[in-house]
């Protein structure tokens, strides 16, 4: 038995040399024995240390302050202002001051000299300062003097995120909503700020903390109305969101509505705006016959929305009628609307077809008085036709008129069917000029032919937006 605790004692004794031998420093064996010194170790006022080869050394070690070290490459000499530069930065030591200096000859696994000495070093970043005339404004815009060599500034809230800037100005507020909001920090109340000013490779050169009271007033963004297709169910033109609610914003026909927006707080909560009271968003539902993807889509729900159109009632209510014939009554409406619906001067019959209890007299009567239509001639004397369909070449003379008949920029053969004799030309040409009205493929403008409501429209959006 004394024989087998002998041997355990032997074996863990053998196993502790291992170990002394074997721990590791920077990547290398310690030593356990105090070792011979490395001769004329010296370091310059510039930061240049250098020693005599030690004999048989493979590579040398300097470390600063016991903490971290740099191989030498097997040179006897070290430039330790560089090296001390970048462990300030990297923060494995203090700054400027007096630090221990070791540096150590290396040969096959061994430690077989080694020289300690102190070195005083003046940190080129400075001592750590005060950042001056910090201020905060009641917004919440915090400034400062640009501190010296300064590259970045980060800012810390209640110690919690930091934000970095490389300007001289920082929005608080906007910060201490984002982590009221998230939850980092707490509500309304004193909040500590921290201010400190790095250089480049993260040396802190200065600092400043202060206390700000903040009360928290968040920001609601109005939501977007959405033009909507008309499918006749009901639809909901605007979506509530947090903070808020919305009223009146749903409808099942088409035509223009308007939502009212009220905010569930308003103590703690404003409009982005920075207002308080109801918001009132228009929104629209439009035709079933006009879906986003058709070709007159944005000249229709342009109309639509400045209530220049307003769609069929009855059995084809819903319905925008986009392919259908205009009549010569629709199109004089249309124009009139799009002129904020003025009153005629009178109150006269000027048509045989158009008394004054005609759905569209208001509309023609002004036309009339203002040179815009003027009626048939020969057997239809006295005749506006409200009712007849009307052409291309009728739809364009009339916006013409509508724009005071301005000259055409050229006077040449632009249609093969409309010539410059023809008696609509110059507001065909106007037209064509003006992006209004395009002819066919074949080069002729279709002078005669029917126009729809849906190319109708387009024309007088072209011409107005």
């Amino acid at each position: 038995m004394k024989e087998m605790f002998r041997r355990i004692t032997s074996v863990f004794a053998a196993l502790l040399m291992v170990l002394l031998l074997t721990v590791p420093n920077g990547g290398r064996k310690a030593y356990a024995e105090e070792l011979p010194e490395l001769s004329n170790v010296s370091i310059g006022e510039d930061g240049y240390m250098a020693w005599d080869p030690y004999p048989g050394a493979q590579d040398y070690w300097v470390m600063v302050d016991h903490s971290v070290s740099r191989p030498t490459g097997g040179v006897a000499f070290r430039y330790l202002k560089e090296d001390i530069d970048d462990y300030v930065i990297g923060g494995d030591i203090e700054n400027s001051g007096m630090h221990t200096i070791t540096v150590e000859a290396y040969a096959d696994g061994e430690y077989i000299a080694r020289s300690e000495l102190t070195y005083t070093y003046v940190s080129p970043y400075g001592p750590k300062g005060v950042i001056e005339n910090v201020t905060i404004s009641s917004e919440g815009i915090m400034t400062w003097d640009p501190y010296p060599n300064a590259t970045k500034y980060d800012i810390t809230i209640d110690g919690a995120h930091i934000r970095g800037t490389t300007e001289t100005t920082y929005n608080v507020n906007r910060d201490i909503d984002d982590y009221i909001l998230y939850g980092y920090i707490e509500n309304s109340g004193t909040h500590t700020i921290k201010l400190e000013a790095y250089m480049e490779g993260s040396v802190a050169m200065g600092e400043y903390e202060t206390e700000y009271n903040y009360t928290a007033t968040f920001k609601v963004a109005v939501p977007k109305a959405k033009s909507l297709t008309y499918n006749g169910e009901e639809q909901t033109g605007v979506e509530g969101g947090a903070h808020m609610s919305v009223s009146y914003n749903k409808a099942t026909k088409a035509g223009q509505y308007t939502a009212q927006l009220h905010l569930d707080d308003q103590v703690n909560y404003t409009w982005e705006d920075g207002t308080t009271g109801d918001k009132f968003v228009k929104w629209r539902i439009c035709f079933k016959d006009v879906p986003e993807t058709h070709t007159f889509q944005k000249a229709v729900y342009w109309a639509s929305e400045y209530n220049i159109v307003s769609g069929y009632s009855g059995s084809k209510e819903g319905y925008f009628g986009v392919g259908d014939n205009v009549t010569r009554g629709q199109v004089v409406a249309f124009l009139w609307r799009a002129a904020g619906k003025p009153n005629p001067s009178t109150t006269a019959q000027t048509f045989k077809d158009v008394p004054t209890t005609h759905s569209f007299y208001k509309a023609i009567q002004w036309a009339s008085e203002n040179g815009i239509v003027s009626g048939y001639s020969g057997s239809k004397a006295g005749y506006f036709g409200p009712s007849d369909k009307c052409t291309r070449a009728q739809i364009v003379t009339f916006l013409w008129r509508y724009a005071r008949k301005p000259a055409p920029a050229g006077n040449t053969q632009t249609f093969t069917d409309v010539p410059t004799t023809n008696q609509y030309y110059k507001a065909i040409q106007w037209a064509s000029e003006n992006s209004i009205a395009a002819g066919y493929n074949n080069g002729s403008f279709g002078v005669g032919d029917t126009c729809t409501r849906g190319q109708c429209v387009t024309f007088l959006y072209r011409m107005l937006k």
